[in-house]
């Protein structure tokens, strides 16, 4: 009767009961965890491992600090601007075309700063001869980055809501800008 009850711990070889669930000679498991029996939940394990990692990077990014470009604007600088105007016909929803004023603003940016600026958002400020604003653009460059102590060219570019002779000058102002490196600091 005893032989009956016994099994072969298939670690050690020693005979053990057969209803014991951890090998009293070399102490292994002999019983498997139900997560483990059922498949389907090692598809949670993945998740238990990526999941604290992606919760631990964004946590420490945002204690990274991030640099304003509010205390940087000094900094970046417009060296040169330059008007051009342009009659066009642009297609409209409905297929016609109808004439068109185009205001294009061509000129020349500095960044001074230790910093790469990415994303930055210009607006054109469009004065007539007594100095009275009549028009204002912004326009953010998505996929520019403004690199320390580099110059670089940018356009902005509108359709005219006054005749171009009203057009006398125009000033061009960086508004905002993200901190390019941000995430790696």
């Amino acid at each position: 009767m005893d032989n009956l009850d016994r099994k072969v711990c298939p670690h050690c070889a020693e005979r053990i009961q057969s209803a014991a669930k951890k090998c009293p000679f070399c102490m292994t498991q002999l019983v498997k965890p139900k997560w483990y029996k059922n498949p389907q939940n090692l598809y949670f394990l993945p998740m238990a491992i990526v999941f604290p990692y992606i919760f631990f990077t964004t946590s420490n990014a945002n204690n990274r600090p991030t640099l304003l470009f509010a205390n940087y604007a000094q900094k970046v600088n417009i060296l040169s601007t330059e008007m051009r105007f342009e009659n066009t016909l642009r297609y409209h929803t409905d297929g016609t075309k109808r004439p068109a004023r185009t205001v294009t603003v061509l000129g020349t940016v500095r960044n001074d700063s230790d910093v790469t600026w990415s994303q930055p958002h210009y607006e054109a400020q469009f004065y007539d001869k007594a100095g009275k604003l009549i028009d204002v653009q912004t326009e953010g460059s998505m996929h520019v980055a403004l690199a320390p102590h580099q110059t670089q060219a940018f356009r902005i570019q509108t359709t005219a809501h006054s005749p171009f002779a009203n057009y006398a000058s125009v000033k061009v102002i960086v508004r905002t800008a993200e901190d390019a490196d941000k995430y790696l600091r």
